[in-house]
């Protein structure tokens, strides 16, 4: 055999290893990588998001808060002039 044909046989050899021992190639590697990086990605997005709901629900909480306090006040005015005219 040739140094090339050693050379070709070896690679191939390595390759067939990889495969069967399950160690990813240089493209799956990249293409692991780049997949991990977009998890990675969605998953602060989501925690952002969460945070600005949890935001959003505090705020939503006073106001309806305040609403109920509104409408109690309001009720309580209207039924306080109907049971005591002046």
């Amino acid at each position: 055999m040739m140094d090339a044909d050693l050379s070709t046989l070896a690679s191939s050899m390595s390759t067939l290893v990889n495969h069967i021992v399950g160690k990813p190639s240089r493209q799956e590697s990249g293409e692991l990588a780049s997949v991990q990086a977009d998890l990675a990605s969605v998953h602060q997005d989501i925690a952002q998001v969460s945070g600005r709901v949890a935001k959003m629900e505090v705020k939503i909480d006073a106001v309806a808060d305040k609403v109920a306090a509104t409408v109690t006040k309001a009720v309580l005015g209207s039924i306080t002039s109907m049971l005591m005219p002046k």
